[in-house]
């Protein structure tokens, strides 16, 4: 999709190994994303937090980098925007 949106998934069980197995994954309900953060421009990369922890919500978070933005810090149970940090160059010139 064109549509500049990062989409988190969470998926079923049988994915996972913890469900039926002999599910026919043609069968399958299609996924829909649970989380989506959306972009104003194309989106270059994107980062899960390194100490992520499901258990703790302050840790669930994503850095995405995309054209002439700054870095944005998003929720990953929310989708909600945490913070947004700009780029400097050595001179304390504004980079993208």
């Amino acid at each position: 999709c064109d549509d500049n949106r990062l989409r988190l998934y969470e998926l079923p069980a049988h994915a996972l190994g913890g469900g039926d197995e002999s599910a026919d994954a043609g069968d399958a309900a299609p996924l829909a994303p649970a989380v989506s953060a959306r972009e104003s421009e194309t989106i270059y990369d994107y980062c899960w937090y390194p100490g992520m922890r499901s258990t703790d919500p302050a840790t669930c978070c994503f850095a995405s980098t995309s054209r002439d933005q700054p870095v944005h810090l998003w929720d990953a149970f929310t989708g909600a925007l945490r913070a947004s940090y700009c780029a400097h160059d050595g001179a304390d010139q504004l980079t993208a």
